[in-house]
């Protein structure tokens, strides 16, 4: 199975969607491929199955693939896959930029999850995606709300897929 980076948020959602259906993790052979490359290592048949995101999962759906499992989502609801980080002594000495940044982002994620059709019409202003993909795009949820609960469940499966030997202190990383 394709996946971008062994050892990641796909890694342990991956094993954990085998998991859930019933078979071992362990017994799947997960090799690194870039999202890019994803759709034409599976329409050669070089794999049997990967995890990929978008735009790259739109574009391996026009070639044939079938979607298996909406891992990431099926993992924890309204997973939280990323987000931005200071130094506490950054945060410290510059309490404005942080103050204005959040607002800024918040502001930009409210405005994208009101005005879906607006965020993919600028997608290919600024990425290589074409409109015809970015029409067809599944959009993610965007949202300025940190989902504790989701973090707390991937750092569970970080110790149950042995990439740390302890639980990560999720309280103390985020706000």
């Amino acid at each position: 199975m394709a996946i971008n980076q062994i050892n990641n948020i796909g890694t342990v959602s991956v094993r954990q969607a085998v998991r859930r259906a019933g078979g071992d993790p362990d017994k799947v052979k997960l090799i690194e491929i870039h999202f890019p490359e994803i759709a034409a290592a599976l329409a050669q048949h070089r794999v049997d199955a990967a995890w990929v995101v978008e735009p790259f999962l739109t574009v391996a759906r026009a070639q044939g693939a079938t979607v298996l499992d909406w891992n990431l989502g099926a993992t924890a609801p309204n997973v939280m896959v990323a987000a931005y980080f200071t130094t506490t002594d950054y945060a410290r000495d510059h309490p404005d930029v942080i103050k204005r940044f959040t607002a800024a982002i918040d502001k930009s994620l409210a405005y994208a999850a009101d005005h879906p059709d607006e965020a993919r019409a600028i997608l290919p202003t600024y990425t290589k995606i074409d409109k015809a993909t970015a029409d067809k795009l599944n959009l993610p949820l965007w949202t300025p709300k940190v989902n504790r609960e989701s973090t707390k469940v991937l750092a569970q499966l970080m110790i149950t897929d042995r990439l740390v030997t302890a639980m990560p202190d999720v309280d103390a990383l985020l706000p």
